[in-house]
Protein backbone atom coordinates (compact mmCIF):
# COMPACT_ATOMS: atom_id res chain seq x y z
CA UNK A 1 0.00 0.00 0.00
CA UNK A 2 1.30 3.41 -0.90
CA UNK A 3 2.17 5.27 2.31
CA UNK A 4 0.89 8.54 0.87
CA UNK A 5 -2.63 7.12 0.72
CA UNK A 6 -2.70 6.93 4.51
CA UNK A 7 -2.23 10.67 5.14
CA UNK A 8 -5.21 12.97 5.59
CA UNK A 9 -6.44 15.33 2.96
CA UNK A 10 -5.71 19.06 3.30
CA UNK A 11 -9.13 19.71 4.89
CA UNK A 12 -8.62 17.03 7.53
CA UNK A 13 -5.12 18.24 8.30
CA UNK A 14 -6.22 21.86 8.69
CA UNK A 15 -8.95 20.78 11.11
CA UNK A 16 -6.43 18.73 13.05
CA UNK A 17 -4.01 21.65 13.30
CA UNK A 18 -6.79 23.94 14.49
CA UNK A 19 -7.85 21.40 17.08
CA UNK A 20 -4.24 20.90 18.16
CA UNK A 21 -3.68 24.61 18.73
CA UNK A 22 -6.80 25.06 20.84
CA UNK A 23 -6.31 21.85 22.81
CA UNK A 24 -2.72 22.58 23.73
CA UNK A 25 -3.78 25.93 25.19
CA UNK A 26 -6.28 24.18 27.44
CA UNK A 27 -4.11 21.21 28.31
CA UNK A 28 -0.78 22.69 29.36
CA UNK A 29 1.39 25.75 29.85
CA UNK A 30 3.69 25.87 26.86
CA UNK A 31 6.45 28.33 26.04
CA UNK A 32 5.76 30.50 23.02
CA UNK A 33 7.64 29.63 19.88
CA UNK A 34 8.16 31.64 16.71
CA UNK A 35 7.94 28.62 14.47
CA UNK A 36 4.61 28.00 12.78
CA UNK A 37 3.12 24.58 12.13
CA UNK A 38 3.52 23.53 8.51
CA UNK A 39 0.37 22.20 6.92
CA UNK A 40 0.82 19.69 4.14
CA UNK A 41 -1.20 17.59 1.77
CA UNK A 42 -0.58 13.95 0.96
CA UNK A 43 1.54 15.15 -1.97
CA UNK A 44 3.79 17.30 0.23
CA UNK A 45 5.16 15.52 3.30
CA UNK A 46 7.51 17.66 5.44
CA UNK A 47 11.13 16.52 5.56
CA UNK A 48 12.07 18.76 8.47
CA UNK A 49 11.83 18.53 12.24
CA UNK A 50 9.53 20.99 13.98
CA UNK A 51 9.93 20.12 17.66
CA UNK A 52 7.21 21.42 19.96
CA UNK A 53 8.70 23.51 22.75
CA UNK A 54 6.55 22.11 25.53
CA UNK A 55 7.51 22.50 29.18
CA UNK A 56 6.18 20.44 32.11
CA UNK A 57 2.88 21.74 33.48
CA UNK A 58 0.84 21.57 36.63
CA UNK A 59 -2.89 21.78 37.26
CA UNK A 60 -3.89 25.06 38.88
CA UNK A 61 -0.24 25.74 39.64
CA UNK A 62 0.01 22.85 42.11
CA UNK A 63 3.17 20.78 42.41
CA UNK A 64 2.72 17.13 41.41
CA UNK A 65 1.92 14.49 44.01
CA UNK A 66 4.95 12.20 44.24
CA UNK A 67 4.15 8.48 44.06
CA UNK A 68 6.79 5.78 44.62
CA UNK A 69 5.77 2.71 42.63
CA UNK A 70 8.20 0.52 44.58
CA UNK A 71 6.33 0.97 47.89
CA UNK A 72 2.64 0.68 46.97
CA UNK A 73 1.46 -0.37 50.44
CA UNK A 74 2.95 2.66 52.18
CA UNK A 75 0.26 4.42 54.27
CA UNK A 76 0.55 7.68 52.33
CA UNK A 77 -0.60 5.89 49.14
CA UNK A 78 -3.72 4.29 50.61
CA UNK A 79 -6.01 6.55 48.57
CA UNK A 80 -4.21 5.73 45.32
CA UNK A 81 -3.31 2.04 45.60
CA UNK A 82 -5.86 -0.77 45.62
CA UNK A 83 -4.17 -3.61 47.49
CA UNK A 84 -6.97 -6.06 46.68
CA UNK A 85 -6.62 -5.72 42.92
CA UNK A 86 -2.95 -4.66 43.04
CA UNK A 87 -3.29 -1.55 40.88
CA UNK A 88 -2.96 2.22 41.13
CA UNK A 89 -6.17 4.22 40.70
CA UNK A 90 -6.20 8.00 40.27
CA UNK A 91 -9.81 9.13 40.56
CA UNK A 92 -9.44 12.91 40.69
CA UNK A 93 -7.77 15.59 38.62
CA UNK A 94 -4.38 17.06 39.45
CA UNK A 95 -0.67 16.49 38.85
CA UNK A 96 0.96 13.15 39.66
CA UNK A 97 4.55 11.98 39.30
CA UNK A 98 5.02 8.22 39.18
CA UNK A 99 8.58 7.38 40.22
CA UNK A 100 9.67 3.88 39.24
CA UNK A 101 13.41 4.14 39.85
CA UNK A 102 13.92 1.66 37.00
CA UNK A 103 12.41 -1.22 39.00
CA UNK A 104 9.92 -3.54 37.34
CA UNK A 105 6.41 -3.73 38.75
CA UNK A 106 3.35 -5.64 37.55
CA UNK A 107 0.87 -3.18 39.07
CA UNK A 108 -0.99 -1.21 36.36
CA UNK A 109 -1.98 2.46 36.58
CA UNK A 110 -5.59 3.54 35.99
CA UNK A 111 -6.31 7.24 35.48
CA UNK A 112 -10.07 7.52 36.04
CA UNK A 113 -10.42 11.28 36.48
CA UNK A 114 -13.68 11.64 34.57
CA UNK A 115 -14.14 15.21 33.32
CA UNK A 116 -11.12 16.54 35.24
CA UNK A 117 -7.69 17.40 33.79
CA UNK A 118 -4.62 15.45 34.81
CA UNK A 119 -0.89 15.90 34.35
CA UNK A 120 1.08 12.67 34.55
CA UNK A 121 4.84 12.39 34.90
CA UNK A 122 6.36 9.00 34.09
CA UNK A 123 9.78 8.98 35.72
CA UNK A 124 11.82 5.82 35.13
CA UNK A 125 8.63 3.74 35.18
CA UNK A 126 8.72 0.07 34.17
CA UNK A 127 5.40 -1.79 34.24
CA UNK A 128 5.09 -5.34 32.89
CA UNK A 129 1.62 -6.73 33.55
CA UNK A 130 1.24 -10.50 33.66
CA UNK A 131 -2.54 -10.30 34.02
CA UNK A 132 -4.86 -11.49 31.28
CA UNK A 133 -7.19 -8.50 31.65
CA UNK A 134 -5.19 -5.35 32.49
CA UNK A 135 -3.61 -2.54 30.51
CA UNK A 136 -0.30 -1.28 31.87
CA UNK A 137 -1.63 2.29 31.70
CA UNK A 138 -5.27 3.22 31.12
CA UNK A 139 -6.36 6.84 30.78
CA UNK A 140 -9.83 8.30 31.15
CA UNK A 141 -9.94 12.06 31.77
CA UNK A 142 -10.86 15.34 30.13
CA UNK A 143 -7.35 16.44 29.12
CA UNK A 144 -4.37 14.27 30.03
CA UNK A 145 -0.81 15.52 29.59
CA UNK A 146 1.83 12.82 29.89
CA UNK A 147 5.39 14.02 30.49
CA UNK A 148 8.26 11.60 29.96
CA UNK A 149 11.18 11.74 32.37
CA UNK A 150 14.15 9.50 31.58
CA UNK A 151 13.37 6.01 30.18
CA UNK A 152 9.96 4.40 30.64
CA UNK A 153 8.69 0.97 29.65
CA UNK A 154 5.16 -0.49 29.48
CA UNK A 155 4.32 -4.05 28.47
CA UNK A 156 1.44 -6.53 28.55
CA UNK A 157 3.23 -9.88 28.58
CA UNK A 158 0.35 -12.32 28.90
CA UNK A 159 -0.41 -13.97 25.55
CA UNK A 160 -4.12 -14.13 26.37
CA UNK A 161 -4.42 -10.45 27.39
CA UNK A 162 -6.44 -8.57 24.79
CA UNK A 163 -6.15 -5.23 26.61
CA UNK A 164 -4.01 -2.59 24.91
CA UNK A 165 -0.82 -1.79 26.77
CA UNK A 166 -1.40 1.99 26.83
CA UNK A 167 -5.12 2.47 26.32
CA UNK A 168 -6.87 5.83 26.05
CA UNK A 169 -10.57 5.71 26.78
CA UNK A 170 -13.17 7.08 24.31
CA UNK A 171 -14.48 9.37 27.07
CA UNK A 172 -11.18 11.24 27.13
CA UNK A 173 -11.10 14.56 25.29
CA UNK A 174 -7.40 14.80 24.47
CA UNK A 175 -4.18 13.06 25.51
CA UNK A 176 -0.72 14.40 24.75
CA UNK A 177 2.69 12.78 25.17
CA UNK A 178 5.43 15.32 25.85
CA UNK A 179 9.15 15.46 26.45
CA UNK A 180 10.15 16.93 29.82
CA UNK A 181 13.60 18.13 28.74
CA UNK A 182 14.71 20.20 25.75
CA UNK A 183 16.97 17.54 24.25
CA UNK A 184 14.34 14.86 23.47
CA UNK A 185 16.28 12.24 25.45
CA UNK A 186 13.27 11.12 27.48
CA UNK A 187 11.60 8.00 26.15
CA UNK A 188 8.59 5.73 26.28
CA UNK A 189 8.69 2.15 25.01
CA UNK A 190 5.41 0.25 24.77
CA UNK A 191 5.09 -3.43 23.87
CA UNK A 192 2.11 -5.73 23.44
CA UNK A 193 2.07 -9.45 22.73
CA UNK A 194 -1.59 -10.14 22.01
CA UNK A 195 -3.20 -6.74 21.40
CA UNK A 196 -2.08 -3.18 20.49
CA UNK A 197 0.77 -1.13 21.92
CA UNK A 198 -0.61 2.43 22.12
CA UNK A 199 -4.29 2.55 21.23
CA UNK A 200 -6.56 5.56 21.54
CA UNK A 201 -10.31 5.95 21.13
CA UNK A 202 -9.95 9.74 21.30
CA UNK A 203 -7.47 12.34 19.97
CA UNK A 204 -3.81 11.66 20.74
CA UNK A 205 -0.94 14.08 20.09
CA UNK A 206 2.75 13.18 20.41
CA UNK A 207 4.66 16.41 20.98
CA UNK A 208 8.12 15.14 21.81
CA UNK A 209 10.36 12.51 23.28
CA UNK A 210 11.34 9.17 21.83
CA UNK A 211 8.22 7.01 21.55
CA UNK A 212 8.56 3.39 20.45
CA UNK A 213 5.55 1.09 20.29
CA UNK A 214 5.37 -2.46 19.00
CA UNK A 215 2.98 -5.38 18.84
CA UNK A 216 3.36 -8.99 17.86
CA UNK A 217 -0.06 -9.49 16.30
CA UNK A 218 -1.77 -6.11 16.70
CA UNK A 219 -1.04 -2.44 15.97
CA UNK A 220 2.02 -0.60 17.25
CA UNK A 221 0.30 2.81 17.50
CA UNK A 222 -3.32 3.10 16.48
CA UNK A 223 -6.84 4.10 17.29
CA UNK A 224 -10.51 3.71 16.53
CA UNK A 225 -12.37 6.76 15.22
CA UNK A 226 -9.50 8.87 16.47
CA UNK A 227 -7.07 11.56 15.31
CA UNK A 228 -3.43 10.70 15.97
CA UNK A 229 -1.03 13.59 15.43
CA UNK A 230 2.76 13.56 15.58
CA UNK A 231 3.82 17.11 16.30
CA UNK A 232 7.41 16.43 17.33
CA UNK A 233 9.83 13.91 18.70
CA UNK A 234 10.93 10.57 17.31
CA UNK A 235 8.24 7.92 16.79
CA UNK A 236 8.83 4.28 15.85
CA UNK A 237 5.79 2.04 15.41
CA UNK A 238 6.10 -1.59 14.39
CA UNK A 239 4.27 -4.89 14.30
CA UNK A 240 5.21 -8.44 13.42
CA UNK A 241 2.00 -9.51 11.71
CA UNK A 242 -0.26 -6.47 12.14
CA UNK A 243 -0.03 -2.74 11.36
CA UNK A 244 2.81 -0.44 12.39
CA UNK A 245 0.71 2.72 12.74
CA UNK A 246 -2.94 3.18 11.81
CA UNK A 247 -6.39 2.18 12.90
CA UNK A 248 -10.06 1.91 12.13
CA UNK A 249 -11.54 5.14 10.76
CA UNK A 250 -8.63 7.12 12.21
CA UNK A 251 -6.58 9.98 10.80
CA UNK A 252 -2.79 9.90 11.09
CA UNK A 253 -1.22 13.36 10.71
CA UNK A 254 2.49 14.20 10.78
CA UNK A 255 3.27 17.87 11.42
CA UNK A 256 6.80 17.62 12.81
CA UNK A 257 9.35 15.20 14.17
CA UNK A 258 10.08 11.86 12.53
CA UNK A 259 7.98 8.73 12.08
CA UNK A 260 9.14 5.23 11.14
CA UNK A 261 6.37 2.66 10.67
CA UNK A 262 6.96 -0.95 9.69
CA UNK A 263 5.51 -4.45 9.82
CA UNK A 264 7.32 -7.72 9.15
CA UNK A 265 4.36 -9.58 7.69
CA UNK A 266 1.68 -6.88 7.69
CA UNK A 267 1.34 -3.21 6.75
CA UNK A 268 3.56 -0.36 7.92
CA UNK A 269 0.84 2.31 7.66
CA UNK A 270 -2.74 1.20 7.45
Amino acid sequence: QDCMDSFSTIDAVMKTVDFLTKALQDCQKAEETEEELSVFTSESVPEFSNEANVMPATVNGEQPIEINLTTPTAPEYSQYYNSRYKCWIISSGGSYRFNGYGSTTSDPIYINAGFSNVVIYLNNVKIVTDSNSDSALHIESNNACIYLEHDNYLETSNETNEKHTLEIDPRSRLTTINNSSNNNNDSLTVRSIKSHGIYSYSPLIINGGSVTASSTSGIGIGGEKSNITVNGGSVIASSTSGIGIGGEKSNITVIGGSVIASSTHGTGIG
